[in-house]
């Protein structure tokens, strides 16, 4: 009989998990409100958005926000210690040390200020990822760049990293409708192309091990 009321138990869990799945629903946050998203980053309760009017502030975990800067469009975030890149769509990379209350302009401008779609801190580097021009790499934090495009198709734009079982990944989609786009992986300095290819991707993820 114990074992009958352990079986029902836990039938009864699993209805309830399932039955609260299926009525799972996404709410809205009290902003902020702009015609685009572009990137979220969250230290605690902490959060940051880039959108298309500026770089927005929360301290309670979305209840409210403050926007933080105007001028700077925001495309994606990274954290260096207690140091947090944004890459913008015209001004380059801006850095603040205090979870995104202040911005400025990173000290060693990349050689070719554009559109920074990506960020990604890896292996003792730092990487951005511009729209319709290059890969580039920094051993300093920031200070100094390089060109790290090999292997990438010569067109592309909305870059995307990730890294999985800490190999570094890239996804670029091709920029006037051809083949070349898809998902690459770092191998030394080249980039090389994975089976995944031939694809409009604009996001990485990663689950685990698995990208």
């Amino acid at each position: 009989m114990q074992r009958s009321y352990c079986g029902l138990l836990l039938m009864l869990v699993c209805c309830t998990l399932t039955t609260h799945s299926l009525y799972a629903k996404w709410e809205a946050t009290n902003g902020p409100f702009a015609n685009a998203i572009n990137c979220f980053y969250a230290d605690g309760s902490t959060f940051l958005v880039g959108t298309s009017t500026g770089i927005y502030r929360s301290e309670d975990e979305g209840g409210h926000w403050l926007q933080m800067s105007e001028q700077f469009i925001g495309s994606d975030f990274c954290a260096i210690g207690k140091t947090i890149y944004a890459g913008t769509r015209e001004h380059g990379i801006i850095i603040s040390h205090d979870t995104g209350k202040t911005w400025e302009e990173i000290g060693t401008p990349l050689p070719e200020i554009g559109w920074i779609s990506a960020l990604i801190f890896h292996d003792g580097r730092l990487y951005a990822g511009t729209t319709y021009t290059n890969v580039y790499v920094s051993p300093d934090s920031g200070r100094t760049w390089t060109i790290q495009s090999d292997g990438l198709p010569e067109y592309y734009y909305n870059p995307t990293f990730a890294v999985a079982n800490n190999r570094l990944f890239i996804g670029v989609a091709n920029n006037f409708g051809g083949t070349e786009g898809g998902v690459f992986i770092l191998d030394g300095n080249q980039w090389k192309p994975t089976p995944l290819r031939d694809l409009a991707g604009f996001s990485l993820s990663v689950v685990g091990s698995r990208l």
